[in-house]
């Protein structure tokens, strides 16, 4: 049995052997064979194959080569004679018979095959066939070692589409060939197959798909195999797309959830795929179907999976991408965010819930109060999206989330607490300003509007307290420091509902006293103007009054009299002075610190600064004056301040002298003049410049020659430019003595006119003794003669040539025998030349230039200068031009040549034809037209040449010119194919064709694009067209060098560098019912020649038969049925054809029609809500459609019939329409459109009320709409903002959004529709009040028709029949004054703004909604009444005010606006203010006025040192105090000016005050002591003149001795001295006093005295009777003047009288 499958084995070997080695082979790729299986060679003898010898008629095919073991190896037997397969062959080893075992094998009858060879099987074999034939015996020679057979591969992946490449390595490889072999199964050896299309003489070979691959050497004769090599794995990667999904697709996934993967390969077909998966995970095994299933998640399934699909064993697609999946093993937390913790008035908050950490998949439950299973649902807010939720309740709210089929929950989320807002209260400050200071007392009050009965508490925040506080008042008895900072408050009502926080109101608390700061927006006031002065108080704060004062600290402020005031803080003042300023604000008011002070001065017109002598420029050692004047300055003592740019000394005077002036003296000066605040402005500069060098003098002159019968004008002026110069003019030397007006006509200053010729100077002169400038340099002056010269050439030739000799000469016009010497103006020569004549003997370039004459008779007496004349020499030989009007001669005509040289004169042309020969043209040759110019009409080459001179001097010849004579025949230009445009790569033939040329040998000419080569053909070939062939081609025939045809007309050849694309149009893209579709086909570039071809379907398909469509014409078919067109164009013969056209899809419609429906059907859609959209087929029957959607949205349909929307945005609004398809090319036609709307906002309800007060028994109508207008809704109406909506038990429904009620309240509705209901928002709410039968009535206590300002007063409403209720007030009026929300309204202190119309009603407290009706109106007006009060001014030391003392008959004040004071003897002061008013309220206290004595007093006296009236600028005066005091200060008055202190202009040492000289003016001066008392008043007057009357400077009693005397300032006496007494002379002689031993009251008057023209000012002596009248102290009663006004203060007119006369003893000064 075993025998038997051995013969079937080898049978089949054979067999397999024999078919693929046969010829005619099979072409298939691969040949199925067995393992084990050996393959046998054919007949043909190999190379390496020993023949043996021929020994009968057989021969032994047996390797002369060595085999290794494990090779296999067949050897046959030939028969020389009988054919094959007849005979059985019988083979031998080492002379014994083989018979076949496991490695011998019989093929067919003559071949036995040894596989494996071994060792063993090496020796001599032969052959012997059946009839006897036998070969000679052969070695076979085998080595021990295997041989060594090696496959590798460059890669063992095969990507898409991509190849290995294999090689195999046989060792000694000489001779052999390669096998390869592929198997497509691990398990299945019969899926080997061997490769049949490669090279087997190549040891590389490509493949292209998976396997198990092998090779082994082969030869082919004889058989020899070598082992198979080791397999190597080549894996196939397919296109095909393995795709990884989740699902549920939760990125995490949480423990205990049950997923799966799956994998899904795209375009996977029928294919039988196996699946390998690569989790990370280690503890999950790689399923091999398409699901890979997780039931209970756990931690270590988190990791990264991955698939791929596989065909077969070696055929796979790639890994798929990964999926990351992370599992986590704790249970997920929900997390509640709120975007508020507080609900806003009307409002509501958001809350999002969310699962931590971030997942998906979630729904969310929302639970309040407490967690209990029940979550909210939708009356309990607004759902908004999931996981959003708005509520309007307060409370505490969690969540979690739920995911999965069976739901999955979270963790609960930490709870929120949510408080309900009411209207935010408001924090008021008493009083109300934004900074208070140190000490004062404030209270903040915490209000909440219409708070109804609700009890509440508040809360506070503070910058210091930590105390809670619960009240509505906070009270600072005593602010500090530590009070400043923000305080707000809240109200709240229980656990979940307060106010908001009250906007904070910012208290700031100052430690320190605010300071006054005075600005000035100006310290000059100008000439006629004024300076504004600004107070204000730093740091900034509000309920500041402002106080201004002048000269000097004092309680007495500036009043309207005294300047302008302008608004609070601001005046305006037009005096000089010192000024200063404070703040004050309170009842008791509560003063700033003082400014700091500002100095104004008063500006006078500025002075003008003259300069004497007045040059701008002076010169060393000259005298000047400059002056500082003042214009209109009267009888002002003015000091003068100088600005000069050197003096370091403080010039006074009006006068600057500099008597000789020097470099250092040059610079700028200016003035300026002072007298106490006021001073004039600085005058303009005055600019002095000083040189240190003399002058020197300039002379010019219009011209150094006179002309005939003319003058020259001279002109001398001083250099640098200056002022002031006299000239003096000089002709011949430098002498003593000037020209004068004989010797020349003087113009003006520096200015002559001379005729005679000769050599002048100037220079200048100024000043007395005159100084004068240096010397002029001279002018030489020539007189010219009538006489002219001319220059003449011979020859006269514009341009002279290099080696010509020629001659200028100089002639002079009419000369006679004068003796002349010559000048010459020439190029080059520096010799002076005095002949008539220059001669060039050889002319060269340096010649060239202009020549002028003149003839000279002496020095100063010529001729004018000839013209020039202009000479130019060339140095090179000119060439002649030539040029012709047409270098081709036309048919019948001929053509001008001209020769020209240029550029000279004098030139005759000669001409010449064919070369350059010396015979010129003559007549026959040409026609000459004029010097230079002939006609000729024959062709040829033409040329000239100029000469000029007796002896000829040629030109150089000109350049050639060819002249071409056209003959008659006409070329012309054909093209063929003759096509406008020509594309790239066709080939076309241009001809050049003339016309009845007969027969004439032509050569031809071209003129072409791009070709530089010479063409001498008629024909111009291009074999493959380019575009640079592009252009315009002419011709023409010549039938010899000057003899041919005009050039043809231009044929434009346009060559196309891209293939044309055909272009394909549609007169419609959609077939109408039993209609049809017109196609148009173009080369969408202007060309010609073009048939079209049509294509439907695929484009490369054969065109569309005509039998298929109907055409119209060239390009254009008529087409019925839908599909995908293309066309193209073609031409020529092969045709030339256009790339396709772009395809164009024609659709049939069909008769059905679409139609698109919206439900719900509103025109307008709101963010959220849920809406579809239908497509629907009219007559649609049981047709399978597939829909198509078209829309202006930004979200586009999925191709179904319904499109819905389940949260619509506003990016879905737009026009929707679609249209059903039957196939790819037939459809309905597209719907009409509907247009939705969707608004991004959610809709807000807006509630209207026909009235807000509910009448007594009545109600009111309350309409609900939705805005902006829509459609659908229903209203739901509440009453305080409940939950639960109002029914018919609470309203009267009158229809869809009107109700009508009748109870007070806050009125809410909001708009619902849709199933689930969808919301708008809340109305915003209307406060509905109801009129109650009570009636509110105001009285007012006491019941006065008029109420004055400041008394107090009281406003009430009272309620009748008000019973017990508790009752909230408010009032209305039409006065500024608002009164609080209490039934009692206080008027503490009224004032005008309280007057005005007062009415109220009452609210019940526990219910706002509900009150009375408004009173009827009281009216209240109040009235100012004044009272004035009078103060005897006390001073005070300590400050520098007074202090005030009422005056007897003044503690309750007077209704009379003036006092009368009795019995006063010596100073005082006096001040007044009004009030009015219970308790009364005052005025600030009026400026101080004062009542000045003469007379001494033992408790406050004044003395002056020098005693007397009068006194120099130069002497030192003092004022002393003496008295019951040891503190003192003086005060002084100045006449039009202010009051001031010592330590304002002098310095104040114990009781003596030093006056400083600068501050000595006119001016009353008092002191006042520590003790309150004022002294005595004097005056003290300042003289400027050299002399003053000295006398005393007290009153004097009758009876006393006095001695008045005069006083000069420098001078002593010499001659008589004048006293006069009121104003008659009562002394004249040589004494210098006046003595009155016993004076009486008849002495008294004014003094004053005169020396020598000197008058002294007057004074006044005052004389005390020795006794007084009895009636009383003073004859005549002295009303004070104190005049106070409603408003403020009216202020008496202040007039000083210097001295006035009594009857009694004393006299007094008034201020």
């Amino acid at each position: 049995m075993g025998h038997t499958l051995l013969c079937v084995l080898g049978l089949l070997l054979l067999n397999t052997f024999l078919c693929r080695h046969a010829e005619g082979q099979n072409n298939e790729d691969e040949i199925t064979v067995h393992m084990g299986d050996v393959q046998t060679g054919q007949n043909n003898v190999s190379s390496d194959v020993g023949d043996g010898k021929k020994g009968g008629d057989a021969i032994l095919e047996i390797p002369d080569f060595t085999l290794f073991e494990g090779d296999s190896v067949t050897l046959r037997c030939r028969h020389q004679g009988t054919p094959r397969n007849e005979l059985k062959a019988t083979f031998f080893k080492d002379g014994s018979s083989l018979q076949m075992a496991t490695n011998h094998q019989s093929v067919g009858t003559e071949a036995m095959t040894i596989y494996p060879v071994s060792v063993s099987d090496g020796g001599a074999y032969k052959c012997q066939f059946d009839d006897g034939a036998e070969s000679e015996p052969r070695q076979l020679k085998v080595e021990a070692d295997k041989r060594q057979v090696t496959l590798t591969a460059d890669k063992t992946i095969i990507p898409p589409g991509g190849s290995v490449t294999l090689t195999c390595s046989v060792e000694n490889p000489a001779g052999f060939k390669y096998e390869w072999f592929r198997q497509t199964s691990d398990t299945d050896t019969d899926t080997k197959t061997r490769l049949q299309s490669v090279n087997f003489d190549d040891s590389h070979t490509v493949i292209r798909h998976g396997g198990r691959y092998t090779c082994r050497g082969w030869r082919r004769e004889p058989e020899v195999l070598t082992p198979e090599s080791d397999a190597v794995t080549i894996q196939e990667t397919v296109p095909n797309r393995a795709i990884l999904t989740l699902e549920p697709n939760w990125p995490q996934i949480f423990s205990g959830e049950t997923i799966t993967l799956r994998c899904e390969i795209q375009g996977g077909g029928d294919t039988q795929w196996t699946y390998e998966w690569e989790p990370t995970s280690s503890n999950t095994q790689s399923p091999t179907h398409s699901e890979s299933r997780i039931i209970s998640a756990t931690e270590s399934h988190s990791g990264d999976y991955r698939c791929k699909g596989r065909k077969d064993s070696y055929s796979s697609t790639e890994w798929s991408d990964y999926i990351k999946l992370t599992t986590s093993p704790q249970r997920p937390k929900a997390q509640l965010r709120a975007d508020d913790t507080d609900i806003p008035v009307g409002g509501s908050v958001t809350l999002t819930c969310s699962v931590n950490p971030s997942s998906s998949g979630w729904k969310y439950f929302l639970y309040r109060v407490e967690t209990t299973p029940e979550p909210l649902t939708t009356p309990d807010g607004v759902f908004l999206s999931t996981g959003q939720i708005r509520v309007s309740q307060g409370g505490l709210y969690w969540c979690r989330g739920g995911r999965g089929d069976t739901l999955y929950y979270t963790e609960y989320s930490d709870p929120i607490r949510i408080i309900k807002i009411f209207a935010k209260p408001v924090v008021t400050l008493q009083p109300n300003w934004s900074e208070i200071y140190d000490g004062e007392k404030i209270t903040l009050r915490c209000e909440i509007m219409n708070r109804g009965n609700t009890q509440w508490t508040y809360e506070w925040i503070i910058p210091k307290s930590n105390t809670p506080l619960t009240n509505n008042e906070y009270s600072i008895s005593r602010a500090q420091l530590s009070d400043s900072g923000d305080y707000s408050c809240k109200g709240r009502r229980d656990s979940y509902s307060s106010t908001d926080w009250s906007d904070a109101i910012r208290l700031t608390v100052s430690s320190q006293r605010p300071k006054a700061q005075l600005r000035a927006d100006g310290t000059d006031i100008p000439v006629g103007g004024s300076v504004t002065l600004t107070c204000s108080v730093n740091p900034s704060s509000s309920g500041w009054k402002y106080f201004l004062y002048r000269v000097e600290t004092t309680p007495e402020p500036l009043t309207t009299p005294d300047v302008v005031f302008l608004s609070t803080g601001q005046i305006r003042v037009s005096q000089g002075g010192l000024y200063w300023c404070r703040g004050g604000r309170g009842d008791t008011v509560y003063y700033t610190e003082y400014s700091d002070s500002i100095s104004i001065y008063r500006i006078i017109e500025k002075p003008v600064v003259t300069l004497q002598p007045n040059w701008p420029e002076i010169y060393y050692g000259e005298k000047i004056t400059l002056r500082c004047e003042i214009k209109d300055r009267g009888n002002t003592q003015w000091t003068y301040e100088w600005k000069t740019p050197k003096s370091n000394t403080r010039q006074t005077n009006n006068e600057y002298s500099i008597s000789r002036a020097q470099l250092s003296d040059s610079g700028d000066y200016r003035c300026k003049g002072r007298d106490s605040y006021s001073s004039t402005d600085w005058s303009d500069y005055i600019r002095l410049t000083v040189s240190s060098q003399t002058p020197k003098a300039q002379l010019r002159a219009d011209g150094t020659d006179i002309p005939v019968g003319g003058s020259v004008t001279l002109t001398c002026s001083v250099n640098p430019s200056s002022s002031g110069w006299k000239y003096f003019w000089y002709k011949g030397k430098k002498t003593s003595e000037p020209l004068t007006t004989p010797d020349g006509v003087f113009l003006s200053t520096g200015q002559i006119r001379v005729s005679q010729g000769g050599l002048y100077w100037c220079r200048g002169g100024r000043g007395v003794p005159v100084y004068y400038t240096e010397y002029s340099d001279p002018i030489s002056i020539s007189k010219i003669f009538a006489k002219k010269s001319v220059v003449t050439l011979q020859p006269n030739w514009s341009e002279i040539y290099d080696g010509e000799k020629i001659t200028l000469r100089c002639e002079i016009m009419n000369s006679r025998n004068t003796q002349w010497t010559f000048e010459w103006k020439i190029p080059k020569s520096n010799t002076h030349l005095t002949n008539n004549e220059y001669s060039i003997n050889s002319a060269e370039r340096s010649h060239s230039g202009d020549y002028s004459c003149k003839g000279r008779r002496d020095s100063y007496y010529s001729t004018d200068w000839s013209d020039a004349i202009t000479l130019t020499v060339s140095s090179q030989t000119p060439k002649a031009q030539l040029r012709a009007d047409d270098t081709d001669i036309p048919v019948g005509g001929s053509v001008i040549l001209t020769c020209s040289v240029n550029p000279s004169s004098g030139w005759k042309y000669f001409l010449y034809r064919g070369e350059t020969t010396p015979e010129p043209l003559t007549t026959p040759d040409g026609i000459f037209l004029s010097n230079g110019q002939i006609r000729v009409s024959q062709g040829g080459l033409y040329r000239c040449r100029g000469g000029r001179g007796d002896s000829v001097y040629y030109t150089e010849y000109s350049d050639p010119i060819s002249v071409n004579k056209i003959l008659a025949k006409k070329s012309v230009v054909t093209l063929q194919p003759n096509w406008s445009e020509i594309y790239d790569g066709e080939k076309i033939t241009l001809r050049c064709e003339i016309m009845n040329s007969g027969n004439t040998q032509w050569t031809f000419e071209w003129k072409i694009p791009k070709s530089n080569t010479h063409l001498t053909n008629n024909e111009y070939s291009i074999n493959s067209a380019e575009w640079s062939h592009s252009g315009d081609y002419r011709c023409k025939g010549r039938r010899d060098s000057y003899y041919s045809t005009d050039w043809s007309d231009a044929i434009t050849l346009t060559v196309t560098s891209r293939r044309p694309k055909a272009q394909l149009r549609a007169d419609g893209t959609d077939i109408p019912v039993g209609g049809s579709v017109t196609l148009t086909c173009s080369v969408n570039l202007s060309s010609s020649g073009w048939k079209y071809f049509w294509y439907r379907g695929e484009k490369y398909s054969r065109p569309i038969a005509t039998q298929n469509v109907s055409p119209l014409s060239t390009g254009q078919i008529r087409v019925s049925q839908g599909g995908l067109y293309w066309c193209r164009g073609g031409r020529g013969d092969p045709v030339y054809p256009t790339d396709y056209s772009d395809s164009i899809s024609i659709n049939n419609d069909v008769a059905n029609k679409a139609v698109v429906t919206l439900q719900p059907n509103w025109s307008e859609i709101y963010s959220g809500e849920k809406i579809t959209l239908r497509c629907e087929i009219k007559d649609g029957g049981d047709t399978e459609w597939t829909y198509e959607w078209k829309t202006t949205s930004s979200r586009k349909p999925s191709n179904q019939d319904e499109h819905t929307i389940w949260f619509a945005t506003v990016s879905h609004s737009g026009e929707y329409s679609c249209k059903g398809r039957r196939d790819s090319y037939s459809s309905t036609d597209w719907s009409d459109a509907i247009t939705l709307t969707v608004s991004s906002q959610t809709p807000k309800a807006e509630l209207r009320a026909d009235d807000t007060d509910i009448p007594v028994g009545g109600s009111v109508t309350l309409t609900c709409s939705v805005n902006p207008s829509s459609s659908g809704w229903k209203y739901f109406w509440y009453r305080e903002k409940t939950s639960e909506p109002l029914t018919t038990p609470d309203v009267v429904f009158l229809s869809t959004g009107q109700i009508s009620v009748s109870q007070g309240g806050l009125y809410w509705c909001r708009g619902g529709r849709g199933d689930p209901v969808y919301y708008t928002e809340y109305s915003d709410p209307i406060s509905i009040y109801k009129t109650l039968a009570n009636k509110a009535v105001v009285t007012l206590q006491p019941n006065w028709s008029e109420i004055y300002s400041g008394e107090k007063i009281t406003l009430r409403c009272e309620i009748k029949d008000g019973g017990d209720t508790e009752w909230t007030y408010e009032w209305k009026t039409t006065s500024s004054r608002k009164p609080s929300n209490q039934n009692e309204h206080r008027i503490w202190f009224a004032t005008v703004s309280h007057s005005g119309e007062y009415s109220c009603k009452g609210r019940m407290k526990h219910d706002q909604q509900s009150s009375t009706e408004w009173s009827d109106p009281i009216k209240l007006t109040v009235l100012d009444r004044w009272r004035f009060f009078w103060y005897k001014a006390v001073p005070d030391l300590s400050s520098n005010y007074y202090s005030s003392e009422l005056l007897p008959g003044s503690s309750n004040g007077t209704e009379q606006d003036s006092y009368i004071v009795h019995g006063q003897t010596h100073t005082a002061g006096y001040k007044c203010r009004v009030g009015r008013g219970d308790p009364v309220y005052y005025t600030q206290d009026s400026k101080p006025k004062f009542v000045w004595s003469g007379d001494l007093h033992p408790s406050a006296s004044l003395t002056v040192s020098p005693d007397r009236v009068q006194h120099f600028t130069s002497d030192s005066v003092s004022v002393n105090c003496e008295g019951n005091s040891t503190e003192w200060r003086v005060r002084t008055f100045k006449e039009n000016s202010y009051w001031s202190y010592c330590s304002s202009w002098g310095t104040m040492n114990g009781s003596t005050c030093n006056i400083d000289s600068y501050w000595q003016s006119d001016a009353v001066y008092w002191c006042e002591s520590g003790s309150g008392e004022f002294s005595n008043a004097v005056n003290i007057t300042i003289q400027k003149t050299d002399i003053i009357l000295v006398s005393p400077v007290h009153p004097v009693n009758e009876g006393d001795s006095v001695s008045l005397s005069c006083r000069l300032r420098k001078q002593t006496f010499e001659s008589n001295v004048f006293f006069y007494l009121n104003e008659k002379l009562i002394q004249n002689d040589t004494r210098r006093e006046l003595n009155i031993s016993a004076v009486s009251k008849s002495d008294e008057g004014f003094y004053k005295c005169q020396y020598s023209q000197r008058m002294s000012a007057q004074s006044w002596m005052s004389v005390n009777a020795v006794s007084r009248p009895e009636s009383s102290p003073f004859p005549l009663p002295l009303i004070v003047g104190l005049v106070c006004g409603i408003i403020l203060i009216i202020i008496l007119l202040l007039l000083l009288y210097r001295y006035r006369p009594s009857k009694g003893k004393n006299f007094f000064f008034f201020f």
